[in-house]
């Protein structure tokens, strides 16, 4: 999940209307797919547990919160 969500792809500004004026998105990269809506899920679930006691025991999950993916979910 981090790499996706670092991948060059996010960085890129016309996403963000893309994003914004769609009805339905789904992400896919390679052969593996998903919703938007569950990556909207999963960004608002790391931001509840996202105190610096848990984070710490999950070495992925503050690079995935700072990463261009998710600044798109905020």
């Amino acid at each position: 999940m981090r790499d996706l969500c670092e991948r060059r792809y996010w960085r890129r500004m016309w996403i963000i209307p893309e994003i914004l004026q769609a009805r339905r998105i789904t992400v896919g990269c390679g052969n593996k797919s998903f919703a938007w809506n569950d990556f909207e899920a999963l960004y608002l679930r790391l931001k509840t547990l996202g105190d610096p006691g848990w984070l710490v025991h999950h070495e992925f999950a503050t690079s995935v919160l700072q990463s261009p993916a998710c600044v798109m979910a905020w």
